[in-house]
């Protein structure tokens, strides 16, 4: 089953990566990242799709770093043109606090201008979509695939020549505001086993736009960019999990309380199974809140859920799926773990 449920533009770039006890120090990789998650290159043995690791991942010049739990969502093997075996992995975040989601969207946003002022180039997986203008064929629905300072490839139905003034008005995606571009036909070719579809080069020219006649179309490229760089690295809420996929991991790298509060934030409903040697234990969650747990040896819910916040080691397992039994704890999932945490601070200064 594909864990992966990125749907948000993903820069291509080289980035830092460690994995908590699989590769501690890290690497410099070849990849993709998002405000959801990241792919890269690795031959490392990282585990099944499902797995959930502690990723160590700094921007390429090392002036932005981050520590971020995520779960492995596709483990890919390939050979590649010179017949040379390249194998990779994606990890879908798992966020659990506003917080992180800002730091990971600051993250992506620096790669992404890493990449433009090191190559010139947002190599962007992600197509916009756009109102295209030229002087044979008026106005037509296209997309744009990539874009950079100096300019951008769009894909349309029809050809255009080389040397044609083109304009285009870029829907953003999440505030479906409008960014318009305008400038010169480099180059035109036939899609490569798309019958009807043409890759048009466009440049752009000027510290504005070339053939700038609209006020909109005057404004600087560097402004352009930044208005579509702050929309596609914005996070924006994915798909509910389907019933029946799984998270696993070791408590030695992800603690009870992260996975709670990335559970409760993304209102989540399963069961989570917890074991250390002989001692097991059930929590039941219903849209992020703990409403019910087993525990063996058993005991009292409150002194169970305290004692399970300290466990420094051990493994979990959370399926997810629909819950249906009472409230039996009665607190939030963040109240929960405030009235813990505050609890462990009293106990620490008695």
């Amino acid at each position: 089953m594909d864990l992966e449920r990125r749907r948000d533009a993903r820069f291509y770039a080289n980035f830092w990566v460690g994995i908590a006890e699989v590769a501690e120090e890290p690497e410099l990789q070849k990849g993709n990242v998002s405000p959801t998650g990241i792919f890269f290159c690795t031959d490392k043995e990282i585990g099944a799709p499902g797995t959930v690791r502690l990723l160590h991942i700094s921007t390429s010049d090392r002036r932005t770093s981050l520590d971020v739990m995520a779960h492995v969502a596709r483990v890919i093997s390939y050979d590649d043109m010179l017949g040379h075996v390249v194998c990779g992995a994606a990890f879908e975040f798992l966020l659990g606090t506003k917080t992180q989601r800002d730091e990971v969207e600051q993250f992506v946003r620096e790669v992404a201008e890493d990449q433009m002022q090191g190559s010139g180039s947002a190599s962007l997986d992600y197509s916009f979509l756009a109102e295209v203008q030229d002087s044979s064929a008026g106005s037509q629905p296209a997309t744009v695939s990539e874009l950079s300072l100096g300019g951008m490839m769009i894909e349309t139905t029809w050809p255009v020549q080389p040397g044609e003034l083109i304009r285009a008005e870029i829907q953003t995606p999440a505030s479906r505001n409008s960014v318009l571009l305008e400038g010169r036909v480099v180059a035109s070719e036939p899609s490569k086993g798309e019958s009807g579809r043409y890759r048009v080069a466009v440049h752009f020219g000027g510290d504005g736009l070339e053939g700038a006649s609209d006020p909109k179309v005057g404004a600087s490229m560097e402004e352009a960019m930044n208005a579509l760089l702050t929309d596609v690295t914005a996070f924006r809420q994915r798909e509910p999990r389907s019933e029946g996929v799984q998270l696993h991991g070791e408590l030695s790298q992800v603690s009870l309380p992260s996975l709670l509060s990335f559970l409760d934030l993304e209102r989540s409903s399963g069961i989570l199974k917890l074991s250390r040697g002989a001692a097991q234990a059930k929590l039941f969650v219903r849209e992020g809140r703990i409403v019910d747990l087993e525990m063996d040896p058993p005991g009292a819910p409150s002194k169970v859920l305290a004692d399970l916040m300290e466990w420094p080691d051990g493994e979990f397992d959370f399926r997810f799926e629909p819950v249906g039994r009472e409230d039996a704890v009665g607190i939030s999932t963040s109240a929960l773990l405030m009235h813990l945490a505050q609890r462990k601070d009293e106990g620490t200064q008695a």
